[in-house]
């Protein structure tokens, strides 16, 4: 049987400086003892004893008692509500959505495609999606078609205070996962990517650079309109060198991505190991093909970098982006069957990819979906923004204004997930700033993974997902790991030593779907980013 307790830890961190001239001396060679209470409710498997002993440990009657925080655990304690997002994906009003020249070869968008873009959040559990079409194209329509907006299948258009279209409230069928979503209105560019504005868009905003290849006052020029339109002037893309952590700074930007889809699928489209173990994911019996995703999901340290260079002095929001374009497809690199050419290599022990070979297009995995379609990308991960209502006006600026984390879905739901910052008797919560205070006090509760809504896995055990989590702090001397505890269900509270951007990063090493990989059960052990939070700013 099974009884519970549990562990009080006081543990001393030395908190020490980064950065600094290389010769230990970043923080002037000082370090500061911080004294952090960890509260670890930890299972523990007792032997076998008697039945009216095993009563007397029920546990109901030894379960502990929660920690104090004085504006209460999870942000629903404290009036938030989270919605579920998808920000950066791309329709069929990109050039290259939906099929390479996918917008040429139809002379306009796929409409079978946009079909699919508008079943996906229904069945995915997702409130809203940020769209980021590639000017080229979108531009050249209205500002409603950018929205998806279809008022023949009651479609509501979302007006602002001065009466500018910015949201379309799209119905779900009866039984979806969620009864409505919301489409905003975005583009990509070159490192520009503005989102949540109102319409109409000039063609400024299409058109002006963030980067460095831009002059300073024309890019600032452009961010100006976002925001008379109440949008927010992300950069895309922000692991490439094209634009800095200065240019960031000095436009300054809203917000960046912190983590990109496509920097890993690239990378695993070209290298022919990732690819061939596709073949597993294929074949009917074999791994979940939603866990693929495993092959090429990886940190884009880059991203983390920069946002830690740039977060001591600027606000900058962060968010996740699938960057999906429902475009994904492989040559036919055996066209004379799948024992020729170069498939002969491996069509023995990779026959489903062989055979796929021989007239290549989409990936279909063993579900028959393709591998990048959008309710699979959906079921990947997703920016969790926190309102107090379910308003589209708010969620536009809990993104845009750092109100938000971002959760990788794919390994289940982060329950019980919290940060927040208590100083001088308020809660300061994800993305804000505050200035010189007497006292803050970082208050964390370490998530318990559970089994997402579209999944039924009686196979699964979530509990034996390893869960390590860690605190840290970017200031001007660098970034620093503050306190790193493995574990689910974890209570932390810390007392923050000095100012910087304080976030929250979780990872996991996914044991609890090896049932759910056979024959590739050792993807299971790598170690996968599981929580980006935005950061809580201290001056």
């Amino acid at each position: 049987m099974r009884s519970w307790s549990r562990v009080i830890l006081m543990i001393c961190v030395v908190v020490a400086g980064c950065g600094g001239n290389g010769n230990g001396d970043g923080d002037g060679g000082k370090t500061a003892d911080t004294k952090v209470t960890v509260d670890v409710a930890q299972e523990v498997v007792a032997p076998d004893i008697a039945a009216d002993k095993a009563a007397e440990l029920a546990p109901e009657e030894v379960a502990p008692e929660v920690p104090e925080s004085p504006f209460g655990w999870g942000f629903a304690a404290r009036g938030w509500q989270e919605m579920r997002g998808i920000v950066h994906l791309h329709s069929a009003y990109s050039h290259d959505g939906c099929g390479p020249d996918g917008y040429e070869d139809n002379g306009g968008p796929d409409p079978s495609c946009l079909d699919e873009l508008r079943a996906a959040p229904c069945a995915t559990d997702i409130d809203f999606m940020m769209m980021t079409d590639h000017p080229g194209e979108v531009k050249h329509h209205t500002f409603e078609e950018g929205l998806q907006y279809r008022p023949d299948q009651g479609d509501v258009l979302v007006l602002d205070g001065q009466d500018r279209p910015f949201a379309n409230r799209m119905t779900c069928p009866e039984g979806s996962l969620v009864d409505k979503a919301y489409f905003f209105f975005g583009t990509e560019g070159s490192k520009n990517m503005p989102i949540g504005m109102s319409g109409p868009v000039p063609m400024e905003v299409f058109d002006t650079n963030y980067g460095q290849a831009e002059p300073l006052e024309n890019a600032q020029a452009a961010v100006a309109i976002v925001h008379e339109l109440e949008g927010y002037a992300f950069a895309c893309h922000t692991e490439e060198s094209s634009i800095s952590v200065e240019r960031m700074i000095e436009l300054p930007l809203d917000g960046m991505e912190i983590y990109n889809l496509h920097a890993g699928l690239m990378g695993a489209f070209n290298d022919l190991d990732t690819i061939l173990t596709i073949d597993r994911f294929m074949t009917e019996g074999g791994p979940d093909p939603d866990l693929a995703v495993m092959l090429f999901l990886q940190p884009v340290e880059k991203d983390v970098e920069k946002f830690d260079l740039a977060s001591p002095y600027t606000p900058i929001s962060i968010i996740a982006a699938t960057d999906i374009h429902r475009n994904v497809e492989i040559p036919a690199l055996c066209p004379d069957g799948p024992d020729t050419g170069l498939c002969w290599k491996f069509s023995e022990e990779y026959p489903q990819f062989a055979n796929f070979a021989t007239v290549g297009g989409p990936l279909p995995l063993s579900d028959g979906d393709r591998v990048d379609s959008y309710a699979r990308s959906f079921r990947w991960f997703s920016n969790r923004a926190l309102v107090k209502e379910d308003d589209p006006d708010l969620l536009r600026q809990a993104v845009g204004t750092g109100r938000s984390y971002t959760v990788f879905d794919v390994f289940g739901y982060p329950a019980e997930f919290d940060f927040y910052v208590a100083a001088d008797g308020a809660a300061v919560e994800l993305g804000e700033e505050i200035t010189t205070p007497a006292s803050a006090h970082a208050y964390i509760r370490t998530p318990v993974i559970e089994a997402p809504p579209w999944r039924d896995d009686q196979e699964v055990d979530y509990s034996q997902c390893q869960v390590s989590t860690r605190l840290v702090r970017a200031s001007e001397e660098g970034s620093e790991v503050l306190i790193e505890v493995t574990g689910q269900g974890v209570y932390m509270d810390m007392e923050l030593p000095k100012p910087g951007a304080y976030r929250v990063e979780v990872r996991v090493r996914p044991f609890h779907y090896e049932p759910l990989l056979p024959g590739v059960e050792t993807v299971a052990q790598s170690e996968f980013p599981y929580i980006y939070t935005n950061a809580i700013f201290i001056r």
